[in-house]
């Protein structure tokens, strides 16, 4: 019985550890391609880890991560005929999706045994100090590039198990209050949403019928143009600044969408991928024709074509897209954006069709690896695909328990 507990007691302090560890950036092995010191304790325990996170319905993403792997020696193999490869970007892709990978069954293992707020503590508890322990990145503003994610979700899993609307409001209004003092407007948004979407879907019940998670669906669609034009309204009116008052005024006038204009990458990530469908592959430096495809776009949204940011981030040492999903694509062709996909679908039907009741942590988790999958760049912000991931991926049992969950209220009503 010594033996088991203290068996147990271990097992309990290797997950504690790895969740932990695994946002530490700041302690990389170096060479390493950025591999933490929570990520190689994981590739250590992954056989356990393994075992645990068979539990969960893991079937696509697994399948998905592991044909994006696959793809990458045949996509460089047909880059190097007209294309160079920087070896150490290559391997710095890599390690991001391995990590993504490695660190989604970490967490599942850690929900399994823990639970979802002590999983979500200590995760974000881990990026916390991550973003301390990196000053030098976030010296200008520390809310809006470090802590504004990791204490959101740190917060939110504190009242994880209260079943206060009022308290959770609160905990996002404050948050909120944060972000646009700090001039942190998407997140501004994203919070604004999160409010409205536990507002509106609190008390829910069973919406698992087609009808009412459609309806959802479209509720949801509503809920982001109401916030899209209420964001215009309160640029033009002057009450998120001067400038961002006069740069929404002239993009108006232009005819232009205010967020493919505010991500001009977008319109260079779909002119690449209908010039090249196949991707790219990890660590590919643009060549001369795909420069030009992407500023031909480029040139459409009004921006400088010589600018440092076009030459040297866009276009310059490799193709970056300031996306998860277009970054997934051009690193490891249609597997990377097939798993971006899924990743949409699940966070938007399990938002939609989850049994329990809705909570800060799942909604703001959700609605900002929406975001990031489609505008925020894959080496910044995949863990926060990867974590609200974690929290909405089904158990393996879950089906059988609405079926007899189902039969059980026949039952009852007969």
């Amino acid at each position: 019985m010594g033996t088991d507990h203290f068996r147990e007691q271990s097992q309990k302090l290797a997950i504690a550890a790895v969740v932990f560890l695994l946002p530490l950036r700041a302690l990389s092995i170096p060479g390493m391609g950025g591999a933490t010191p929570g990520l190689i304790l994981a590739l250590l325990l992954i056989p356990v880890i393994w075992s645990s996170a068979g539990r969960y319905r893991i079937g696509w993403p697994i399948g998905l991560s592991l044909a994006a792997l696959v793809s990458v020696p045949v996509l460089l193999e047909i880059a190097k005929v007209d294309h160079k490869i920087d070896d150490g970007a290559a391997l710095g892709y890599v390690v991001i999706l391995v990590g993504a990978l490695v660190t989604y069954l970490s967490l599942l293992w850690s929900r399994k045994e823990f639970g979802v707020r002590t999983t979500a503590l200590l995760y974000s508890g881990g990026w916390i100090l991550q973003q301390a322990m990196s000053s030098a990145s976030w010296s200008t503003n520390a809310w809006k590039y470090a802590f504004a994610w990791p204490v959101t979700v740190f917060v939110a899993a504190l009242i994880y198990n209260n079943r206060s609307r009022f308290l959770s409001l609160s905990l996002v209004g404050v948050m909120a209050a944060m972000s646009i003092l700090n001039d942190y407007r998407s997140n501004f948004g994203l919070l604004v949403v999160t409010g409205l979407i536990i507002l509106w879907l609190w008390n829910r019940g069973d919406h698992n019928s087609r009808v009412k998670t459609g309806g959802i669906l479209v509720g949801l669609g509503v809920v982001f143009w109401g916030v899209y034009q209420a964001g215009i309204w309160l640029a033009l009116d002057g009450y998120l600044g001067v400038r961002n008052q006069l740069i929404t005024a002239q993009q108006l006038s232009r005819g232009e969408s205010l967020l493919a204009s505010g991500r001009i990458e977008t319109s260079a990530a779909w002119n690449l991928l209908l010039n090249r469908p196949i991707g790219y592959g990890p660590g590919v430096v643009p060549n001369t024709e795909d420069v030009l495809v992407a500023k031909s776009a480029l040139q459409a949204t009004g921006v400088n074509l010589d600018s440092t940011y076009v030459n040297t981030y866009v276009v310059g040492q490799q193709i970056k897209l300031h996306s998860v999903a277009s970054d997934l694509w051009v690193s490891f062709g249609i597997a990377g954006l097939v798993l971006a996909a899924y990743f949409a679908w699940l966070l938007l039907t399990r938002l939609v069709t989850s049994q329990k009741q809705i909570s800060v942590l799942y909604v703001f988790a959700s609605v900002v690896a929406l975001w990031d999958i489609g505008f925020s760049p894959i080496s910044s912000n995949i863990h926060e695909v990867i974590f609200a991931a974690a929290l909405a991926t089904p158990l393996l049992t879950e089906p059988k328990a609405f079926k007899s969950n189902a039969a059980a209220k026949l039952n009852m009503s007969v």
